[in-house]
């Protein structure tokens, strides 16, 4: 067992069609998913998309619709924003070496980042044609839980587009790291309160750069 990006990379390897959906086994599709996400791409001449999504339906679980952004390259690196099964390019797949496969989990992300880097946009067809499974102990839920580890390895996979957006993402999401701060402003004495804000805090990828421009301390 090489791990589901590997298993997803050496699935796609041997594809040969144009364009690509993951689909896990336990979700679903729309019946008309795959003919309006393919139009979308197939109208798209200048191939100035990498994929297109769609808004998502969770069943078994919670009733409610998820709602994907709209192209923002901003929110994407600090949000996982785009639900894994989505329709890309192959070529786009292809250009950025596919999943990164020392990912466990947030492969699709990365992935999504990695479009973006290039120069790639994606759009969001406005109806929910994924339908997402809602379980207990899903790889979704589980990596919510180990969401700090995870998102350093995507701030270190994709050191140089972060930096290179640091200005935009520290204006974007700069009031919701100094309200944080606010909050537990002189908590250092206490320890709880000191840990929970950096709890928090480890749990975003852009925290480096608050704390890199002194919006938010270091660590004691």
């Amino acid at each position: 067992n090489q791990g589901l990006p590997a298993a997803r990379n050496n699935g796609i390897r041997q594809a040969i069609g144009e364009y690509i959906c993951p689909l896990d086994s336990d979700d679903l599709l729309d019946s008309r998913y795959l003919e309006i996400t393919v139009n979308e791409l197939d109208q798209d001449h200048d191939k100035a998309l990498a994929f297109v999504t769609t808004d998502y339906q969770f069943f078994e679980g919670r009733d409610i619709r998820g709602i994907p952004k709209e192209y923002d390259p901003i929110t994407l690196l600090v949000e996982n924003c785009i639900p894994v099964t989505s329709l890309f390019r192959k070529d786009c797949w292809e250009a950025v070496g596919g999943y990164e496969e020392s990912l466990n989990s947030y492969e699709d992300w990365n992935l999504w980042i990695q479009f973006v880097a290039k120069g790639w946009k994606w759009k969001v067809v406005r109806e929910p044609l994924f339908l997402y499974r809602d379980r207990a102990g899903s790889m979704l839920k589980g990596a919510e839980r180990r969401r700090g580890e995870l998102v350093s390895q995507l701030y270190d996979l994709n050191r140089d587009y972060y930096e290179a957006h640091a200005d935009a993402v520290i204006k974007a999401y700069g009031d919701r790291l100094g309200q944080l701060w606010m909050k537990y402003r002189g908590a250092e004495q206490r320890a709880v309160e000191w840990n929970e804000l950096h709890r928090q805090l480890d749990r975003n990828p852009v925290i480096w750069m608050g704390r890199k421009l002194g919006l938010i301390p270091k660590r004691p």
